[in-house]
């Protein structure tokens, strides 16, 4: 199946995927990284997206976000990329556009993947092997959630929240979370569907977007429909 319609949905959480191009790199030091932290926080407070988790590795950042308004991610990205390039190529002396594609996301279901896709992003760097313990990269959201440096850009979300009632609780657990990898085959099952723009979560929570939308956002089936038969 190739990819589906990107669709923005106000009050849904959202995975994003940002690739370099080809032989190139999105960070080519840590003032790079910073740049960016600042710009999505701009981004995010003009945009009106809520930005629950990250992570800034050289050839890829993963984001999960909430927009508020209907066609928030869209605009979110427009403006995210456009500043990115231009703060980027004025540092380094190049042109041209740095993300080696257009964004991929995909709505999510945060009650059936929600936990997925936070260890996703900020165990990142570790399946990487830059660090031992996520929350010891600093270009993420892991350790914001665990009790370390705060972050600006972060909105916590709810499942966040939910671990318990003293933030003790809920940075314990939530490092807890993070010290269970993601096996390879839910890492690769995740990343295939944020590419091809597939919604994550139940038959139920599918139909619900699609109905919302308007839009399929199933995955079809390659090759023509079956002709119906004859009743003769």
């Amino acid at each position: 199946m190739g990819r589906l319609a990107r669709v923005s949905i106000a009050g849904q959480p959202h995975l994003v995927l940002i690739e370099a191009k080809p032989e190139r790199v999105l960070f080519v030091d840590d003032g790079d990284r910073a740049d960016f932290v600042a710009t999505l926080v701009d981004c995010s407070r003009e945009c009106r997206v809520e930005l629950h988790a990250y992570v800034l590795l050289d050839r890829e950042v993963l984001l999960l976000l909430t927009p508020l308004n209907a066609g928030g991610v869209g605009l979110f990205m427009q403006r995210l990329g456009r500043r990115h390039a231009g703060a980027f190529n004025l540092r380094h002396g190049r042109r041209g556009p740095v993300w080696g594609r257009r964004y991929a996301s995909a709505p999510i279901d945060p009650a059936d993947v929600g936990w997925s896709v936070i260890r996703l992003i900020e165990q990142a760097p570790v399946r990487d092997g830059r660090v031992a313990r996520a929350q010891d990269w600093a270009w993420s959201s892991a350790s914001h959630h665990v009790g370390g440096d705060r972050r600006a850009a972060i909105r916590i979300h709810a499942l966040h929240w939910q671990l318990g009632n003293t933030p003790f609780e809920r940075e314990l657990r939530h490092r807890e979370m993070l010290e269970v990898l993601l096996s390879e085959r839910e890492v690769q099952q995740l990343m295939s569907a944020v590419r091809r723009g597939r919604p994550m979560g139940g038959d139920g929570f599918i139909s619900r977007l699609e109905a919302e939308t308007g839009t399929t956002l199933r995955a079809r089936l390659r090759g023509r429909p079956p002709k119906p038969e004859s009743s003769a």
